[in-house]
């Protein structure tokens, strides 16, 4: 499912199944709020099922996106980085960003902000381990191999809802869909989705034939 079929879901759900003119509810309504109910989703099964594994959760190869991006030099700080060309998911420790590395499967050593000054001193003592620190979407490297200053990198993430086109497709678990739409309705009806319970009615059940 696309980003704008699922805006097109909800809005339908919202406008009791058929476009409606004189709805409060207009579709960019509905388009200004999807992507944050796609992240919220997207974050929420990550948690759900790192929980239940007991362990790190690896992201699933499905919901990544590959890019090869350019390495430039910066003059200034005198070091070799990239741009992501899109929103990674904010993931703790950067986890939505499983790979960055050479096209030939090369993986670079990331550099986590508690341990970066540590992990810089070391990377400096290591001229054949090429390591890299994410800052927003610049990535910047150490030690990078001569080969590649001029060359590319392979970055594999999961990408953002919101750096999404309308025109993507949404990488989402099974079914998490009706998960999405009903984010939406709960956030503009302001009334939680629930399960209708036919038998719980707070009335006698009627026994007569």
């Amino acid at each position: 499912m696309t980003k704008s079929e699922l805006v097109g879901a909800a809005y339908l759900k919202l406008t009791g199944g058929y476009p409606n003119t004189d709805s409060s509810t207009w579709w960019e309504d509905v388009d200004l709020l999807i992507a944050p109910a796609i992240n919220f989703v997207m974050n929420a099964d990550y948690f759900i099922s790192k929980r239940d594994e007991g362990e790190e959760k690896i992201i699933q190869p499905l919901f990544l996106q590959s890019f090869k991006i350019p390495i430039t030099f910066d003059a200034l700080t005198k070091k070799h980085q990239s741009v992501l060309p899109k929103k990674p998911l904010a993931f703790p420790k950067n986890r939505a960003i499983p790979y960055v590395g050479t096209i030939f499967g090369n993986q670079f050593v990331p550099i986590e902000q508690s341990g970066g000054a540590m992990q810089k001193y070391f990377s400096g003592l290591k001229q054949e381990q090429t390591s890299y620190e994410l800052e927003g979407k610049t990535i910047t490297y150490e030690n990078l191999p001569a080969l590649l200053k001029s060359g590319k990198v392979l970055v594999k993430m999961l990408v953002s809802a919101t750096d999404l086109a309308d025109d993507d497709e949404i990488m989402l678990p099974d079914g998490a869909e009706f998960q999405v739409i009903n984010l939406m309705v709960e956030f503009f009806i302001g009334q939680k989705q629930l399960p209708k319970d036919y038998y719980n009615t707070n009335k006698e059940p009627n026994t007569q034939a």
